[in-house]
């Protein structure tokens, strides 16, 4: 239950225990927990949409220091200033997001001046700008996974040990330092680094010899072949193929299937993969919003509750589950930073997943841009105190 104080104050009240970190996070990422205009939103309201959902989708009823003007989804975002804003007005009158895809086509678009920031370029593309007359480049280390998934419900991956080869056999160095030209911060757990509760442990590298060691033990000494799911991005296309040389070296023969954003979750979500490489995001400032993906799931069956990450790798431990579950209630901070570490030590070995390594946010500006930070969560960077100079 939410109540009003006075005009500055609210008082939250909960069912149950609930983890003051998760409180503050929810309550303080704009991106799941807005201040809007109730009024204005109930306007909206219909009996099949109490909450005006749909019409929030395309609409402003907020209270930030812009005002959406336009979305049209795959092409652009318009935000106009809101001069009333409670800590005075932005520096800029208004920001344009356009929806460039290409990381080729947004540096050419940076290159001849069509955009001030280009967000989604390649390291090796960030790379020359670097010293650049005329340019900026902006990083900063991101909450954000990439890692490799397989089903846990589909033979060979259903057995652990095929699992643990296949982290043996990866060579992450040659992923951090040689796709990712270094902007990539190393880690091999599921709560990225600099995350209260990250577990700073790294036992994985490229072991051959070991690697092929728990395949036969696992019973397939000659390997076996099996299909990659990738999205059509450069950088998962480049991480697939280096895991596919690595898995040749043990045995595993992988075909490779690229599929758009669409086609790719569709099966991701349906648990219609056998293995795959993807990424993920945290939604909210605690290790909840990575353990409950991650590790969250009792049962993989239609009747489920939550459909996740665990689920969709049809990844099922009841006894973690409820660790996940106990963690979020825990009010001592060091006790609930035990809880995460154990979940991550489980999940390392026998999880359904394979970690290669937590993202370095990059972006590069033409230098008329001041004032850009990045946020370790990238869709919560701030633009109130950007400025364009020319």
């Amino acid at each position: 239950m939410i109540a009003k104080v006075d005009d500055y104050t609210v008082a939250i009240t909960t069912s149950q225990p609930v983890a003051e970190l998760i409180i503050a996070s929810v309550v303080g990422f704009q991106g799941i927990c807005s201040i809007v205009d109730s009024e204005r939103v109930k306007a909206h309201a219909t009996e099949k949409d109490p909450w005006a959902n749909e019409w929030l989708k395309f609409n402003d009823a907020g209270s930030g220091p812009f005002i959406l003007v336009e979305w049209a989804p795959n092409e652009r975002i318009i935000l106009d200033r809101f001069d009333a804003y409670w800590a005075g007005p932005a520096k800029v009158r208004r920001i344009i997001f356009i929806d460039i895809p290409e990381p080729a086509a947004q540096k050419l678009a940076l290159d001849r001046g069509d955009i001030d920031i280009a967000w989604d370029l390649l390291p090796e593309q960030v790379d020359l700008y670097r010293g650049a007359a005329g340019f900026a480049v902006v990083e900063g280390p991101a909450w954000a996974i990439e890692y490799l998934a397989v089903n846990a419900g589909k033979p060979p991956f259903d057995n652990p040990l095929v699992r643990e080869a296949i982290r043996w056999a990866i060579d992450y160095d040659a992923i951090i330092y040689g796709i990712q030209k270094g902007a990539a911060i190393p880690g091999q757990t599921v709560i990225p680094k600099g995350m209260f509760g990250h577990l700073d442990e790294t036992p994985f590298r490229k072991d051959i010899e070991k690697a092929k060691s728990l395949l036969a033990q696992a019973g397939y000494p000659e390997g076996f072949e099996v299909e990659m799911l990738s999205s059509t991005h450069p950088r998962r296309v480049a991480i697939a193929t280096q895991v596919q040389a690595d898995l040749a070296q043990i045995g595993i023969k992988v075909n490779i299937t690229q599929l758009v954003s669409a086609q790719f979750f569709e099966l991701y979500r349906a648990q219609k993969h056998t293995f795959l490489v993807a990424g993920w995001g945290v939604d909210y400032a605690d290790p909840d919003a990575l353990a409950k993906p991650f590790a969250h799931c009792c049962t993989t069956g239609p009747e489920a509750p939550v459909r996740q990450l665990a689920w969709r790798n049809m990844y099922a431990d009841c006894d973690t589950t409820a660790l996940v579950e106990a963690a979020a209630r825990e009010l001592d901070t060091e006790k609930r930073r035990a809880m995460y570490e154990e979940i991550q030590r489980r999940l390392l070995h026998n999880g359904p997943y394979v970690i290669l390594y937590y993202p370095l946010n990059q972006v590069v500006t033409r230098n008329v841009v001041q004032g850009l930070v990045l946020n370790p969560m990238l869709s919560f960077t701030e633009f109130w105190p950007v400025e364009k100079t020319g």
